[in-house]
Order: C-alpha cells, then structure tokens, then sequence
C-alpha cells in the first residue's frame, strides 16, 4: 500500500502501529486538534474507520512483528551459539583429566545442555513421582522425605538411562 498522501493521517497510523499511546494522544500528536481527550478520542475513531488508515495501520503493525520476528529469532541463534562455544570450552577442560573427572565442570555441561535444549523446545521435564498413599501413612517425616528423594532420583536415573 505504502506511504498515505496526508501527512497528519500517516503520522496517525504511525502513532497507532506503536501501540504504546491511547488514540486520542496518537491523533493530537499527529497535528490534529482537539478540544478535549473525548473530542480527540471521536477523531481517532473517525480516522480509523477509513479504510486507507486502518489497512495503512495492519500494514505498519505487520512490518513491526515481522522485525521483532527477526530479531528474536537473531537473539535466539545468538544464544544457542553462545551456548555451543560454552559447551565446547567445558568439554576440552574435561577431557584434559579423563581420570578425574571435575563434577563442577559436569554440572556446568549439563546445564548448559539443558539450557540448550530448553531454547530448542526439545526439553522434557520428567513427572514428579507421586510417593504411594500407604507409604506415607504412618511414616516419619522424615522417612517420607527421604522416600520422595530417592523416588526421584531412582526416576531421573531411569529416564537418563533409558535414552
């Protein structure tokens, strides 16, 4: 479509794509007047139901998704790439000592993976297991606790192993 002869209707439809000003603020700021926020708000909704300024406005608002698209999209690689080069530093530090192995630097892999993987879409975060009702009566607290740690840990072990 492009840009629209009138100046005042093209700064309007400007205005209005921001989205960050109320309509009467978007049409007195594109040099109509008004004489109050009511007056201003009838304008706005007059130039909007023009079909030059709204279909002006959905062609504004579309050209701005599109470069926040682009942008996040950039942010995203940014990150997965600051992530592999993360990664790649953690995995030459332990293989410098196969024999022993630094668990901080573990950690930090597998984080740094899961974070990865988070980014992608691709991470699973397995159920919580639920500690069965008859072990729970009459327990210790404590005991119960302990239970329900075990029963994780029993639970990532499995789904790590079964992958």
């Amino acid at each position: 479509m492009g840009v629209l002869r009138d100046n005042r209707q093209e700064a309007f439809a400007q205005a209005i794509a921001l989205g960050n000003l109320p309509q009467g603020e978007c049409y007195t700021r594109a040099g109509y007047t008004a004489r109050s926020a009511n007056v201003a708000f009838a304008g706005a909704s007059r130039l909007l139901s023009r079909v030059m300024v709204a279909d002006r406005v959905r062609e504004l608002q579309a050209e701005k998704a599109a470069k926040s698209t682009a942008l996040a999209i950039c942010d995203r690689n940014t990150r997965l790439s600051w992530l592999n080069e993360a990664a790649m530093l953690l995995l030459g530090a332990i293989r410098k000592e196969p024999d022993k192995p630094n668990t901080m630097y573990l950690r930090e892999l597998r984080a740094t993976q899961e974070q990865a993987a988070r980014e992608l879409g691709q991470w699973d975060v397995p159920a919580q297991p639920q500690v069965p009702a008859q072990a729970a009566e009459g327990a210790p607290r404590g005991f119960v606790g302990t239970l329900e740690t075990l029963m994780v840990k029993l639970e990532r072990y499995t789904v790590q192993g079964a992958r």
